[in-house]
């Protein structure tokens, strides 16, 4: 009997878990990889890019409505082998303090992958897409405020992926994004030799 191996990817905004986790798809066409942020919007009838309506939500309603999307989610690719959740532990955009994401949900998972990358990758990648509009995204006017938020983000986005991996006994990889193929073939490589030993992913922090 085929098992899904279901995994978690997160990343604060900028540093490429969307490409990442599409590189993985493309080089392992029979996995399945979901957007969460997309397929939230269509979950609450939301058009495509209304983040402020999306913020003007109560947080109890999004707890709710994220713990459903995914139960549907999972359900709905139940047949792959391997599903990966593109989505994010912690927001910081525009908000007055960090939310946390995850809920107990995160439990039906095997394993949770961090994304990371530099700084100041980060902030070149920010600072393209808001310029060509590709996506409007809260960015400071200095750079060298930008690279110090940043670089805060990344870290409070780690203690907390960490809490939550310790919380619900889901084990945490952390991949630096340096070379998006090298991290997505790092990625593959845990999952295929898992999957072989027919075990329970055994992801470690590094």
């Amino acid at each position: 009997m085929n098992t899904t191996t279901k995994l978690f990817l997160g990343g604060i905004n900028g540093v490429g878990k969307t490409t990442l986790a599409s590189l993985v798809q493309e080089l392992r066409p029979l996995w399945q990889v979901v957007h969460v942020s997309k397929e939230y919007m269509k979950f609450l009838n939301l058009p495509e890019g209304a983040y402020d309506q999306l913020r003007s939500l109560p947080e109890s309603s999004h707890r709710a409505s994220l713990r459903q999307l995914v139960n549907n989610l999972l359900v709905a690719h139940a047949d792959a082998p391997v599903v990966i959740l593109d989505a994010h532990y912690v927001v910081f955009d525009q908000a007055e303090y960090p939310i946390l994401k995850v809920g107990e949900w995160i439990k039906e998972f095997d394993g949770l992958i961090l994304v990371e990358a530099k700084a100041e990758d980060i902030d070149q990648r920010v600072h393209h897409d808001t310029l060509v509009g590709v996506r409007q995204r809260y960015m400071s006017s200095e750079a060298s405020s930008r690279i110090g938020i940043i670089e805060e983000n990344l870290l409070y986005n780690r203690i907390m992926a960490q809490r939550v991996s310790d919380w619900f006994g889901v084990d945490l990889f952390i991949v630096s994004n340096a070379n998006p193929r090298q991290a997505a073939n790092e990625i593959i490589n845990i999952i295929e030799s898992s999957r072989a030993k027919g075990l329970k992913l055994n992801l470690c922090s590094n």
